[in-house]
């Protein structure tokens, strides 16, 4: 008898612990769907970073490995989304690093040719002046900007081109040295 006791108190003990038991262990939290379209955004925004970073052929060579690295924590039933959404950024920023980066190299090299031409307009030593700065703060896609349309002036300020029997404004620019366009023909005529 002392046995259907000690056998019945065992029912009640076993219940409290097993509710006890599941109660401790919670099953992995679920994403909420906030959480999977931050994720979602946020590698879609590296992969377009990563896709213009390549398409300049000038991408760091670990930055595809980290998107890879968050797509696959994201992909996880057991992956943390926040660690996924962080190295989806993390590549996203190297990726525009890398296209900064690019930018800033084509504009010092614009920089100096154009500080080497004698003869500037204000205008020209202007903007010269902001490239400048703009290369000092490493705003590289900015320099970029300000610097080509000043380098195309200079190279078209600067061309000679001796006219043979024969020649049109309308072949002359579409010579690759001149405009290599034919519709810019009125540029020679002003």
């Amino acid at each position: 008898m002392k046995r259907m006791f000690f056998g019945k108190q065992l029912v009640p003990a076993v219940l409290v612990l097993g509710l006890v038991a599941g109660c401790a262990s919670t099953p992995p939290e679920q994403p909420t769907s906030d959480q999977s379209a931050e994720v979602t955004q946020a590698i879609d925004s590296a992969k377009a970073a990563i896709a213009k970073a390549k398409s300049l052929d000038w991408i760091w060579r670990d930055t595809e490995s980290i998107l890879k690295s968050a797509e696959d924590e994201a992909a996880s039933p057991e992956g943390s989304k926040t660690l996924a959404i962080s190295l989806a950024n993390k590549a996203r920023d190297q990726a525009e690093l890398a296209v900064n980066q690019y930018y800033l190299e084509k504009a010092k090299i614009m920089f100096d040719d154009a500080s080497s031409v004698s003869g500037l307009t204000a205008n020209q030593q202007n903007t010269l002046t902001d490239a400048g700065t703009a290369i000092a703060n490493a705003e590289g896609r900015k320099a970029y900007d300000l610097l080509t349309p000043l380098m195309t002036e200079l190279r078209t300020a600067n061309v000679q081109y001796d006219v043979i029997r024969g020649d049109s404004l309308w072949s002359i620019s579409a010579k690759s040295e001149i405009y290599a366009d034919p519709y810019q023909w009125p540029l020679i005529y002003k």
